[in-house]
């Protein structure tokens, strides 16, 4: 019980030199704490911690995956699957850890122009609303 409940306790966790689990688990990246949490976000780079406060936007969760749509943006079924999976409902907010997003404004105007930075935190765009 007492190491189970030790982070409860203050003082304990130094005194039984035991981290506690908390410390192991991921935190969310916090170049991206301004970014409102609970909207979906499409992240173009491997590092998934923002994952733990925004829902992903899907079928892109793993970049390993995605790659075979993003790494292959000059073929035509890439780019038409990409548009079909993010198209009917883009992200509120896309994080270009890869430089992406002027190449894919290229390729699919449609949808990756309504993205604009988000003042003061570099590599992220939200979603700009239609009027």
């Amino acid at each position: 019980m007492v190491v189970r409940y030790r982070e409860l306790v203050p003082g304990l966790p130094g005194l039984l030199r035991l981290p506690v689990e908390s410390s192991f688990a991921p935190q969310p990246n916090p170049a991206y704490r301004r970014l409102a949490a609970g909207r979906a976000v499409l992240v173009l780079g491997p590092d998934r911690r923002d994952y733990l406060t925004h829902p992903a936007a899907r079928p892109y969760l793993d970049w390993a995956l995605a790659q075979a749509d993003f790494g292959h943006l000059n073929e035509y079924a890439a780019v038409v699957r990409v548009a079909r999976n993010i198209g009917p409902h883009p992200p509120a907010y896309l994080l270009d850890q890869n430089g992406l997003l002027p190449h894919l404004k290229y390729l699919l105007p449609a949808i990756f122009s309504s993205y604009e930075p988000v003042p003061s935190v570099p590599g992220a765009y939200k979603l700009r609303v239609r009027k």
